[in-house]
C-alpha cells in the first residue's frame, strides 16, 4: 500500500501523486455504496498492480476541507481576483467569497 495525494480526476480515472511517481488508479465499489467520490486533493493510500502498473484506491483519509465548485478536498488557500473598473467591482460577491465561517 502506497500513500498519495490525487492531483487530477477524469471520467472514474484518478490520477495520484506518490513518492514514486504519478499513478493512474481507479475507485473501489465500496465508494459508491458509501457515497463518497474521491475529489482532487483528497489524501489516499493505493494499492498498485505489478503487472501493469495502475492502482485502485483502497482508502480517502478524512477530508480537512472541500469546495462544491470547482470540487476540490482539503484546500488550504485560495486567491480573489476582481476588476475594479469595467465591470464594476461587486462588493457582495466579494464578502461571499471572502466569508470566513
Amino acid at each position: 500500500m502506497v500513500n498519495g495525494i490525487i492531483i487530477k480526476g477524469i471520467g472514474g480515472f484518478y490520477y495520484v501523486k506518490t513518492e514514486s511517481g504519478i499513478v493512474e488508479c481507479r475507485a473501489r465499489g465500496i465508494f459508491r455504496e458509501e457515497k463518497l467520490t474521491p475529489l482532487v486533493g483528497d489524501k489516499v493510500k493505493i494499492r498498485i498492480s505489478s503487472e501493469d502498473n495502475t492502482g485502485y484506491i483502497e482508502e480517502i483519509y478524512p477530508r480537512t476541507s472541500q469546495l462544491l465548485r470547482p470540487p476540490v478536498a482539503n484546500i488550504t488557500q485560495a486567491i480573489i481576483v476582481m476588476s475594479i473598473k469595467k465591470p464594476d467591482v461587486n462588493t457582495w460577491l466579494l464578502e461571499r467569497f471572502s466569508y470566513n465561517g
